[in-house]
């Protein structure tokens, strides 16, 4: 059985907790997140992303916050930010278009996120559009380095032609 945390945060957990973008305030036992984190992970979300990792990206472990809270937030969220953001033709064409600028300047051989960002002069806060687009490209790189793996896995088992074939058709 999974041990229960205590109800009210730690000094210690309110400085941590009030360091993370994701977080707008913290008091004895309730959270506040910031409106930035809220549609990100709504965004994420309505793409097929776990709650618990969302949390877990922005570092909001559930050992430090309770799964019960996450459970909490995003059923809340559905419900106030989700339908909002879905209308919004707006926000999605952004997103993919700092994603488009961002995996550019990345695979030009860059490490970091780019300095300046041809941002459009309607957008004053940008802090969400880079929050999700750093969460985009670790995934993106993640998911290529497994590709990668299992290109060299299949190689070794001698599928290495180019033709991937299940393992019932060789």
């Amino acid at each position: 059985m999974a041990m229960k945390r205590p109800t009210r945060f730690t000094p210690q957990d309110i400085e941590y907790l009030l360091s993370l973008p994701a977080v707008r305030n913290v008091s004895g036992n309730q959270l506040r997140y910031s409106d930035e984190f809220k549609k990100y992970c709504m965004l994420r979300y309505a793409n097929g992303d776990s709650p618990v990792q969302i949390f877990r990206d922005a570092g909001l472990e559930p050992s430090l916050i309770g799964h019960k809270r996450i459970e909490r937030c995003v059923a809340r969220w559905k419900v106030s930010e989700l339908p909002r953001l879905q209308e919004s033709d707006e926000f999605v064409k952004e997103r993919d278009r700092l994603v488009a600028v961002y995996l550019r300047h990345f695979r030009q051989g860059h490490n970091d996120l780019p300095n300046e960002i041809p941002w459009d002069a309607e957008h004053e806060d940008d802090s969400l559009w880079k929050l999700i687009c750093r969460q985009q490209l670790r995934r993106i790189d993640e998911l290529e380095r497994e590709v990668e793996r299992l290109r060299a896995q299949l190689a070794r088992r001698g599928g290495g032609d180019g033709a991937y074939a299940r393992p019932d058709e060789r």
